[in-house]
């Protein structure tokens, strides 16, 4: 049997089947008709299309076509793909032990986890990675690198990467190692009595991690009260959100509801055990890019009014997925149910169906109310009983980190050096920094003295008079003077900022997420607040919003 006659048999095969007691207008029908219509395209192009074409790949673009017109969550996920899902389960990955973003069109470690692979390697925070095992890497996306630096266990791979400072490339070669992917990357004892305690994601143990940290911590200092920080946490296992909330809620409390097409598959889950830690004050700090489990938790702990919510108003993702196996390996992530939060509110913010029917989105918010009477809003994310800022950096020092010239300057400042530099080295890194912006281009450095480079290249290429030209280097000689000074005026903002991404070139990971923290508005806002009577307010009085 040739290519052609094979591929007709199947699809004929398929749609016979699917004809099989259905005869009238039902939805049994209607999917009967579709798969037609679909398998006679199919056949259409795989028998009669001008050129051969790789039915498998047809077809995937179809099943992606298809899932495209429900929500961003529900995926088809090939065999190679699923080591994000098979992580949440596991707990780990196979890998180098290192975070890739983006910054300024290259691909950046930005984190190193202690004693894996690429540390032992000396690799740094700041590397660029150019090519893996000879293929060029520079133009792909972080989530595209995994398919060459992921691989069997105990497989080498050579990595050539860039470091700002060096001329020459720095080429390394690494073996492939089981990274464990904790769910929480950090916890200490802050000043108070605050046991803080960062939760990345929510994996298979993220709630004995929680409570492990917990335990940690109070045998090494008396604690207060406990800061759970989501921010960023994109959520994961909705029973691991579900564990974590536990951990804190009281028993007979609900946690949430998810509700499905079927009736059936609705159900309320409600605290069934006593708390781990029931009476020290708690707050959540959430932001645009906690979601999910991370919202289900810190809704949990607001609607009950076991704690309060601070921070940034959150993703508003109140989608539940559910993973189908498929043939050949692959899996559908499909989205089965919404949740709500103990108060009835559902906080998902996009109302996919409202855009699949050509409608907006809409921009009523019912009103719920938490146990002890507060006012929250849904479809909306959760959002925090107060609102606090990430940077209290003034403006023209925000726009140097927010550009990515602080991060550079660390690893251009570190190029030649094997350790943190002597604290007299230290002490003059604000001169080294100045002279550094003098080779940053203009608009990374301000974006005043960007619009002064632009406006004078302008006016050169349309052929403004001499004096016109002039006029404008003369003001950009001003500004860039202006510039320095102002730099200047903020050293002491500006040193310790400097010098915490100089350590973190060279200091282990938990070093530098305690570093990190000095510099975290949030976290030193939250610690003020739960020390405080607003916190007790906050639970008790029926308020609403930002305070």
């Amino acid at each position: 049997m040739n290519k052609r006659v094979l591929i007709l048999a199947i699809v004929t095969g398929a749609l016979s089947l699917g004809f099989i007691r259905v005869s009238d207008g039902s939805m049994y029908a209607r999917i009967a008709r579709s798969l037609e219509l679909m398998g006679e395209v199919f056949r259409q192009v795989s028998l009669n299309y001008v050129e051969d074409v790789d039915p498998e790949v047809v077809i995937e673009s179809g099943i992606n076509g298809m899932l495209r017109t429900l929500d961003p969550y529900t995926t088809y996920i090939k065999e190679e793909d699923s080591e994000d899902l098979d992580m949440l389960s596991t707990g780990s990955y196979t890998g180098f032990g290192v975070m890739i973003e983006r910054i300024d069109s290259g691909l950046v470690i930005t984190n190193i986890r202690q004693d894996y692979p690429a540390h032992r390697a000396g690799l740094r925070i700041g590397d660029r990675i150019v090519t893996v095992d000879g293929a060029s890497v520079d133009t792909l996306v972080p989530r595209e690198l995994r398919k060459y630096t992921r691989g069997p266990l105990h497989t080498d791979v050579r990595v050539q990467v860039v470091r700002e400072g060096r001329p020459d490339t720095v080429s390394v070669v690494m073996q492939r190692a089981s990274i464990d992917a904790n769910s929480v990357s950090h916890f200490e004892v802050l000043q108070g009595g605050v046991a803080y305690v960062k939760l990345g994601r929510f994996g298979r143990k993220a709630a004995i991690e929680v409570r492990n940290a917990i335990d940690e911590m109070r045998s090494a200092a008396q604690i207060r009260s406990i800061l759970l920080d989501l921010r960023d946490n994109p959520g994961g296992l909705l029973e691991s959100g579900i564990a974590v909330a536990k951990l804190f809620v009281p028993k007979g409390s609900t946690i949430v509801s998810t509700r499905s097409r079927d009736a059936n598959e609705s159900r309320t889950v409600v605290a069934d055990t006593d708390p781990y830690e029931g009476q020290l004050p708690v707050a959540v700090i959430i932001n645009e890019g906690s979601a999910s489990a991370s919202e289900i938790v810190a809704g949990a702990i607001q609607d009950v009014d076991r704690g309060i919510v601070v921070g940034r108003k959150s993703f508003g993702k109140g989608l539940v997925q559910t993973v189908v196996p498929l043939p050949g390996e692959a899996q559908l992530k499909m989205t089965t149910s919404r949740y709500f939060t103990p108060s009835g509110r559902s906080i998902q913010r996009i109302d996919y169906s409202s855009f699949r029917k050509g409608k907006g989105q809409s921009n009523d918010t019912a009103v719920f109310y938490t146990r002890n009477g507060r006012a929250v809003r849904e479809l909306s994310g959760i959002e925090p009983d107060t609102v606090l800022t990430d940077f209290s950096f003034p403006a023209p020092v925000r726009h140097l980190v927010e550009n990515n010239v602080i991060f550079r300057f660390a690893t251009w400042y570190t190029a030649s050096l094997d350790s943190i530099p002597p604290q007299s080295t230290l002490d003059k890194i604000v001169d080294a920094f100045i002279r550094y912006l003098d080779a940053v281009p203009p608009a990374k450095r301000s974006p005043i003295l960007g619009s002064l480079a632009e406006s004078r290249r302008v006016a050169e290429i349309d052929g403004y008079p001499s004096s016109v030209i002039r006029s404008l280097e003369q003001t950009e000689r001003l500004a860039e003077r202006e510039f320095q000074r102002t730099i200047r005026s903020h050293s002491e903002i500006l040193r310790p900022y400097l010098e915490r991404e100089v350590r973190h070139r060279f200091e282990p990971e938990r070093v530098r997420a305690s570093l990190d923290l000095r510099f975290d508005n949030m976290v030193a806002a939250a610690g003020r607040i739960l020390a405080s009577r607003r916190y007790a307010l906050f639970l008790e009085q029926p308020v609403a919003g930002d305070q």
